[in-house]
């Protein structure tokens, strides 16, 4: 955006707090902590302190890791990814809606700039439900080019 700016493929930290519920079981200000390499555009989204069901349970909520991957994506033939397009300064709504189960979640983010460390700052608000998934399922995202 022409005012924040990134060092070139030095890793890059997101970090805020997670509030809300989700299956019934509140989340009260816990961490968010991501991990991009922005010279491959790779990144790692973890939330502490979350039960392990519900953690198991969040697989299907792929915003999670989908924003921050538009953020700090490597750009190609001149273009921009988001932080280049917003600074890193934005509000992004993601619905995850479950048509065989009725259930639907809402994940609110709250993108806030970097701070003095340079890392983007970033609060997350989960609210709604999930289908409830056995330890041995896994949900599998394919990449989408």
């Amino acid at each position: 955006d022409g005012q924040n700016c990134l060092a070139d493929s030095l890793p890059q930290r997101v970090n805020g707090r997670v509030n809300g519920e989700l299956n019934g079981v509140v989340i009260d200000d816990q961490n968010l902590n991501c991990s991009v390499v922005t010279k491959d555009g790779k990144t790692n989204t973890a939330i502490n302190r979350i039960p392990d069901h519900l953690g198991w349970d969040m697989q299907g909520l792929v915003p999670l890791g989908t924003v921050i991957g538009w953020l700090f994506a490597v750009p190609e033939n001149c273009g921009k990814n988001g932080f280049g397009l917003t600074g890193g300064v934005l509000n992004y709504t993601a619905e995850v809606n479950y048509p065989d189960t009725g259930e639907k979640a809402t994940l609110e983010f709250q993108f806030k700039g970097l701070d003095s460390f340079d890392n983007l700052k970033a609060d997350l608000k989960i609210t709604g439900t999930v289908p409830m998934l056995s330890k041995a399922e896994r949900i599998k995202v394919e990449d989408n080019f």
